[in-house]
């Protein structure tokens, strides 16, 4: 073999391995706002596997999809606490995912200029569930 025939293996066999940490690492982060802590995701399979794991450790699941069967992102959520505090404001992937206080929360989501608004209750016990369906 050449020696450049060994560089070009060499380099390939480490990129290989870069590739593989990288692959390793979480791709989503958790996001601290004051008593509230959230994650979004969900383009790509491997950040709804993620987000799938995840998922026991929020009380507050809110999924955003197009007219089809497809996940939407690009959608603004605001929560109001039920004093109607702002407690979170946040630029939503298709699938978020909050961790909230337990209590009455108001929800809108904004999505191309669609409000839609729903009022839910958490617990650390119980989750709840929001499906903001938007047609494109």
């Amino acid at each position: 073999m050449t020696s450049i025939s060994l560089r070009t293996m060499a380099i390939s066999a480490a990129m290989t391995l870069l590739a593989g940490m990288a692959n390793a690492e979480s791709v989503l982060q958790p996001v601290q706002v004051g008593d509230v802590t959230y994650i979004t995701g969900g383009v790509g399979s491997e950040e709804r596997a993620e987000l799938e794991a995840a998922k026991k450790d929020y009380n507050l699941h809110i999924m955003n999809a197009g007219s089809g069967v497809e996940l939407a992102g690009g959608s603004q959520v605001i929560i109001h606490d039920a004093k109607g505090a702002e407690v979170l404001n946040v630029q939503s992937e298709p699938l978020l995912y909050v961790r909230l206080p337990a209590g009455t929360y108001q929800v809108e989501g904004i999505n191309e200029g669609d409000s839609k608004k729903q009022k839910v209750t958490v617990s650390a016990k119980q989750s709840a569930h929001i499906f903001f369906g938007w047609s494109r």
